[in-house]
């Protein structure tokens, strides 16, 4: 089985939907995620669907002043899942954030093909986000179907992926939205 890389460094240089700071502070609260469970580089299970691939997240141990700036355990797992999620729909499609999405939309990203010049929002994919901090793998397919929920909920019609990363147990679940154009 091949191994992918799960890239949060760079990531406002391929996502014109992140600013330099948004992106910075995923990447940090991601580390922070990482650093209660792991040691770098840690090696992830990237699933969609059927398939499941290796995945490996390079990062560097943060430091007490990112640590004590993301002590909220829920706001860096929610930050910090960003970064991991938008890399695993960019490694897995091709897709990177153009913008944020709308409120009630049951979406936080919309998501075009990496290099698109214009991008056309119309053909555009929506992206739902959510972390699981810690616990057993179950957790996170608990939180997709939740968010899938969510997003069958939203005002959106575009079609819909939902990606949730479990830092302790170590993977990141992407799932298609049926139902949804």
């Amino acid at each position: 089985m091949e191994q992918v890389a799960l890239r949060i460094t760079g990531m406002s240089e391929r996502h014109p939907g992140l600013s330099e700071a948004v992106a910075a502070g995923y990447r940090e609260a991601a580390e922070v995620c990482l650093a209660r469970h792991h040691q770098p580089p840690t090696a992830f299970c990237l699933e969609y669907g059927e398939e499941s691939r290796d995945a490996v997240v390079e990062w560097t141990l943060p430091s007490e002043r990112s640590r004590a700036a993301w002590r909220n355990q829920v706001a860096a797992t929610e930050s910090g899942a960003s970064a991991l999620v938008l890399a695993a729909v960019e490694e897995t499609f091709g897709l990177v954030a153009f913008s944020r999405a709308e409120t009630r939309s049951g979406a936080d990203y919309l998501m075009v093909p990496a290099g698109s010049a214009i991008p056309d929002l119309e053909s555009s994919v929506r992206l739902e986000i959510s972390g699981v901090d810690s616990g057993p793998v179950r957790l996170v397919y608990q939180r997709v179907r939740k968010k899938i929920e969510q997003v069958l909920r939203g005002s959106g019609e575009l079609p819909a992926l939902v990606g949730v990363a479990g830092f302790g147990c170590r993977r990141v679940v992407l799932e298609t939205v049926e139902g949804v154009e």
